[in-house]
């Protein structure tokens, strides 16, 4: 649901395809992207509670 302009060189989310998940949020190492429906630490606490 990422897409990227090389021009600009800027992602962007495509709303249209986007779950809603927050993955992206949690990955992001700059943490540039916010998630609309959870917290980075809610989508950590549930990517490590899946690992565990």
């Amino acid at each position: 649901a990422i897409e990227y302009d090389p021009e600009k060189k800027l992602s962007h989310i495509l709303d249209v395809l986007c779950k809603g998940c927050g993955t992206c949020a949690a990955a992001c190492p700059a943490e540039a992207i916010l998630s609309r429906h959870f917290t980075t630490q809610q989508i950590m606490s549930q990517i490590e509670g899946v690992l565990v």
